[in-house]
């Protein structure tokens, strides 16, 4: 099976996608899953597969680091009409801690895989909610059509995910 290596701020110059899976699987199976704090322990030792994902140059992962939220920050920026009135927002921090498990694994735990599915739904909203906005913002009637028909495609999916739980 060949890997691929995609995300934003992830060096994949030199590295070896197939080596940093198999190191992450073997991690994952040696600590019952994987947390950060596990990988960049591993990245740290210069012979792992995983050391040249990471910028280890400290001024330059700070400037890095700092750009991430900068795309964070206009990401999560969202416009509201003035005729929608908004509460204050509601927040609840449940987990304490996050650890990442192969699909594989999740998949034979009914309660990990209906998380998965919980997560799968909430990302759809959220999706949903971008494709709103884009229809609202839209400057033309197909730009609105096209913005409509991703919301029923996202609001469908959600349909058949709630018709099979």
């Amino acid at each position: 099976m060949k890997h691929l290596i995609q995300g934003f701020c992830i060096n994949t110059k030199g590295v070896d996608a197939d080596a940093v899976a198999a190191r992450l699987l073997e991690l994952s199976k040696q600590n019952e899953g994987l947390t950060a704090e596990l990988v960049l322990a591993e990245a740290s030792n210069a012979e792992s597969p995983l050391h040249a994902v990471f910028e280890w140059d400290d001024t330059e992962a700070a400037t890095q680091w700092r750009l991430h939220q900068a795309r964070n920050l206009i990401r999560s920026i969202r416009v509201i009409p003035s005729e929608v009135q908004v509460s204050a927002p509601r927040v609840i921090f449940v987990k304490t801690e996050t650890v990442y498990l192969p699909t594989s694994q999740v998949v034979k735990s009914e309660t990990l895989y209906q998380q998965a599915m919980n997560l799968l739904v909430q990302r759809i909203d959220q999706a949903e909610r971008a494709a709103e906005e884009l229809r609202t913002a839209a400057d033309s009637q197909v730009k609105k059509e096209t913005a409509t028909k991703a919301i029923n495609a996202l609001k469908s999916a959600k349909e058949s995910l709630a018709m099979s739980a």
